[in-house]
C-alpha cells in the first residue's frame, strides 16, 4: 500500500535528524566512563531495541487507522471527529480490503497520529495524562540539551559585544581523572553563556514559524552536512595520532580507560537510549512516507547510520583524548590548527540544533495541544498562529532551564531515563491494547492476512514477545534508576 509522498531516503534523512541531535556529543565521554567494550555493546543493544520499538509503534499507528476507519467502531466523543475523517479517507483508499472485510492497515497521507491520540484511543484519558507528563519531561530535557549545546559552543568560539571583555571562554572545565567536568564559576563567562542563550531564544522564535513540509530541503542538506562534519572530526583525530604531526590536540591515548567499567553504565545507558530515541517522531515520520510498508527498512537504515557515526566518533575521540574527553566533545577541538577547522567543529553542533530544536518543539506542541484541545485538536485544523504561540511557549522554558543549569551530561542522564518509558514500556502497552481492540472487530486470520498485505508486522509482533519486551523495559528502567541513585550517593 502506498500514497504519494516522500521517498525512503528522504524520510531516512528526516529520521536521522530527529534521532541525532546534540546527544552524540556526550557519547565519547559516556564511552570513556563505561569502557570501550561495554560502551560498544550498550550502543548496539540499545539500537536494536529502539528499532524494534519503532516498528511496534508503526504497527499501532496502522491498527489505529484500521479501527478509526471502521464506521461501526465505538469511540469516545473526543475521538469521533478523527474517526469520521478516517472513515471518509478509508472509503476512497482501498475498496478491495473493505470488500473482503479485512482491516485497512495503512497510514493515510492526510492524517498523522500523535502519541497522545494513540494513548487516548487505546489506554484512556487517565493513562494519556500520565504518559503525557513523561512525554513532556522527555521533550523538555531534549530541548534543554539543545539549548545548552548551542550556548556553550558559541561561548567557546564567538564573543559577544560588551560581555567578558569581548573574549571567548570555556563553559566546561576539562575532565580530570575520569571525573565529571565542572561548569565554570567565572561570572563573566556565565554572562556570555546567558547571552548566547538569549540569542538562541530569539532564533528559535523565528524558526518555530515554519511547518515540517517547509523544511524538507534544509533537513536533507543538514543530514549530509552532519555526516561530513563527523567525518572531519574522526579524520582530524587520525591525522593528529601521527606523532610527527602537530595540529594542537593534546593526546592522552586511552589513559585510565578500561575495556569494561560497569559503574560507567550509569552514564552510558541513558545516553545511548537518548541518542537513539526516535519514538516520539514515528507517527509524524510515517505520514509522508510514500511506501508505508518500507517503514521497518527506513527506521533500520536511519538507526544504523547513526550507530556507525556514534561508534566512529566515540572510539576515536575517547581513545585519543582519554580521560580529558569533554562531555560536549566538540570542545576538545578548540586548540586544533588550522583554527578554521576548530571553529567549524566547535560551532557545527550549535548550528545543528537549528534543525532538531524546531522539530522537537513541534512534537511537544502537537502533543500538548492534543491533550488540551481534545476533540477540537487536529494538526491540519489548528490555525497557524495558534501553532506558533504553542511552539514558542514550549521552546522558552527549556532555554531558561539551560541558562539556569548548564550541564549537558547531567541533562542527558535525566532525559535518557525518562526516554526509557516511551519506547520500552508505553509502546508495548499500546501494541497489546491495539491488538486486543482489533481482535474484538476482526478475527486472527483476518488480522494476519491484513498484516501480510500491508507489511505491518515485525519479529516482536507476537503477544508473548510484546509482553517480554514490556517486562524488559520495566527492568531497564529499574536499572537506570538504580545507577542514578547509587551514583548520586557516591557523589
Amino acid at each position: 500500500m502506498h500514497h504519494h509522498g516522500l521517498s525512503e531516503w528522504t524520510v531516512v534523512c528526516f529520521t536521522v535528524n530527529v534521532i541525532m541531535g546534540s546527544g552524540f556529543l556526550d557519547v565519547p565521554h559516556a564511552m570513556m566512563e563505561s569502557g570501550f567494550v561495554l560502551g560498544v555493546i550498550t550502543l548496539v543493544g540499545v539500537t536494536v531495541l529502539q528499532w524494534l520499538a519503532a516498528c511496534m509503534l508503526a504497527e499501532v499507528v496502522a491498527r489505529s487507522h484500521a479501527l478509526l476507519s471502521r464506521r461501526s467502531f465505538d469511540v469516545s466523543p473526543v475521538l469521533q471527529p478523527l474517526a469520521k475523517r478516517e472513515a471518509e479517507s478509508a472509503s476512497k483508499e482501498n475498496i478491495g480490503a473493505w470488500a473482503l472485510g479485512l482491516p485497512l492497515l495503512n497510514v493515510p497521507a492526510e492524517t498523522s497520529f500523535e502519541i497522545m491520540a494513540l494513548c487516548r484511543l487505546h489506554l484512556g484519558r487517565v493513562i494519556e495524562a500520565i504518559i503525557g507528563f513523561f512525554v513532556f519531561l522527555y521533550l523538555l530535557g531534549t530541548l534543554w540539551s539543545y539549548a545548552d549545546v548551542f550556548a556553550s559552543a558559541l561561548a567557546s568560539a564567538v564573543p559577544l559585544y560588551g560581555i567578558n571583555d569581548e573574549k571567548t571562554c570555556a563553559v566546561y572545565s576539562d575532565a580530570q581523572d575520569g571525573g565529571e567536568p565542572a561548569v565554570t564559576t567565572d561570572p563573566e563567562c556565565l554572562l556570555l553563556y546567558y547571552g548566547w542563550c538569549g540569542v538562541f531564544a530569539i532564533a528559535m522564535a523565528f524558526l518555530c514559524v515554519f511547518e515540517l513540509e517547509e523544511q524538507v530541503s534544509f533537513q536533507v542538506f543538514m543530514t549530509f552536512v552532519r555526516v561530513a562534519v563527523i567525518c572531519v572530526m574522526v579524520g582530524t583525530i587520525l591525522l593528529s595520532s601521527d606523532p610527527k604531526q602537530d595540529f594542537g590536540l593534546e593526546s592522552h591515548p586511552a589513559s585510565g580507560i578500561p575495556f569494561v567499567r560497569p559503574v560507567g553504565l550509569a552514564e552510558m545507558l541513558p545516553v545511548a537510549i537518548f541518542c537513539q530515541n526516535v519514538q516520539i517522531g514515528v507517527p509524524a515520520l510515517l505520514q509522508p512516507l510514500a511506501h508505508t510498508r518500507s517503514f521497518s527498512r527506513v527506521f533500520g537504515i536511519a538507526l544504523s547510520l547513526c550507530l556507525i557515526m556514534y561508534l566512529a566518533l566515540a572510539i576515536t575521540t575517547a581513545g585519543f583524548f582519554g580521560t580529558d574527553t569533554d562531555p560536549s566533545c566538540n570542545i576538545n577541538w578548540r586548540k586544533y590548527q588550522p583554527r578554521e577547522i576548530a571553529v567549524a567543529i566547535e560551532l557545527f553542533p550549535a548550528i545543528d540544533t537549528f534543525t532538531v530544536f524546531p522539530l522537537n518543539a513541534i512534537f511537544l506542541s502537537n502533543n500538548l495541544l492534543s491533550i488540551l484541545l481534545g476533540e477540537r485538536w487536529h494538526a491540519m485544523q489548528v490555525p497557524r498562529w495558534m501553532g506558533f504561540v504553542s511552539r514558542l511557549a514550549c521552546s522558552l522554558p527549556p532555554i531558561i532551564l539551560a541558562a539556569a543549569y548548564p550541564s549537558l551530561s547531567g541533562t542527558l542522564d535525566f532525559t535518557g531515563i525518562v526516554a526509557v518509558i516511551l519506547p520500552f514500556i508505553v509502546t508495548p502497552m499500546l501494541h497489546r491494547q491495539s491488538l486486543n481492540k482489533c481482535l474484538d472487530v476482526w478475527t486472527s486470520a483476518q488480522m494476519e492476512e491484513a498484516e501480510a498485505q500491508g507489511g505491518f508486522r515485525s519479529m516482536v509482533s507476537a503477544p508473548s514477545r510484546v509482553l517480554a519486551f514490556g517486562i524488559g523495559g520495566v527492568v531497564l528502567l529499574g536499572v537506570c534508576l538504580f545507577f542514578q541513585i547509587t551514583t548520586a550517593d557516591d557523589q
